[in-house]
């Protein structure tokens, strides 16, 4: 259906997986929303990485930096990550 088509697109995960997504997604409320909110802005972040660092961009330790930030929200995370110089 439509919605596993969009998911599937926005994620780029195979239909079998993206519709177990929705299915799932669709009893928990506001989750999937949220989970793309916070995929869009972690890979908004690794775009602004490979901008500023061209070729020399590597992305496992972008996400070790990312995560090492804990338990935050992304907001702060970008922050962290914008003031060390790693985006």
């Amino acid at each position: 259906d439509a919605s596993t088509e969009f998911y599937a697109g926005a994620t780029g995960f195979v239909e079998p997986r993206a519709r177990g997504d929705v299915e799932l997604f669709s009893a928990l409320g506001t989750y999937g929303a949220l989970y793309l909110v916070g995929s869009n802005i972690i890979r908004d972040m690794e775009h602004q990485g490979r901008r500023k660092h061209g070729d020399s961009f590597n992305r496992p330790d972008f996400l070790e930096a990312l995560m090492k930030e804990g338990m935050v929200p992304l907001s702060y995370a970008r922050r962290s990550l914008e003031h060390k110089g790693i985006i």
